[in-house]
């Protein structure tokens, strides 16, 4: 063999370890760093789930108040729909309050004004409800008023 060849041979060994080194260690950093992005969005998604509970249960206790309302308990329900847009302004998280009957009949929606006709909408979800007498959350729904998602 020629010098030449003796120094790149020597060259081409040299380089392959630091090569595997090299190559090792990025994926150690790689590994690593998809571990902490997953180990964040843990975090994240943890403390999203925290807030949106907290949000739900808020709406939930305001909504049970509401229910007692006499004005819903009377038959006013042109006052309790006043009611319902009073504790409406102090969720800024929520669009609208609806009373469903069991059948699906929208009776009271804060989106329009009272008297308008409002279509029928959350049977499934009302009859649940009705026969639970618990608060439940929906799936995402198109409200049938505003026709966009809803829960």
């Amino acid at each position: 063999m020629k010098l030449r060849s003796h120094i790149l041979f020597i060259g081409a060994m040299t380089l392959i370890p630091i090569l595997l080194v090299v190559c090792v260690q990025v994926i150690f950093l790689f590994r690593k760093m998809r571990e902490e992005q997953l180990q964040s969005l843990l975090v994240t998604a943890r403390a999203l789930s925290a807030a949106l509970d907290r949000s739900f249960e808020k709406a939930i206790v305001s909504l049970n108040a509401l229910s007692t309302s006499r004005n819903l308990q009377n038959g006013e329900l042109k006052t309790f729909h006043e009611d319902a847009k009073r504790v409406l302004a102090a969720h800024r998280d929520a669009d609208a309050i609806v009373l469903v009957d069991p059948q699906g009949q929208q009776i009271i929606n804060t989106r329009v004004m009272f008297g308008e006709p409002l279509p029928r909408g959350g049977g499934t979800l009302a009859r649940a409800i009705a026969q639970g007498r618990a608060p439940a959350v929906s799936n995402l729904l198109v409200g049938p008023v505003v026709q966009k998602p809803l829960v």
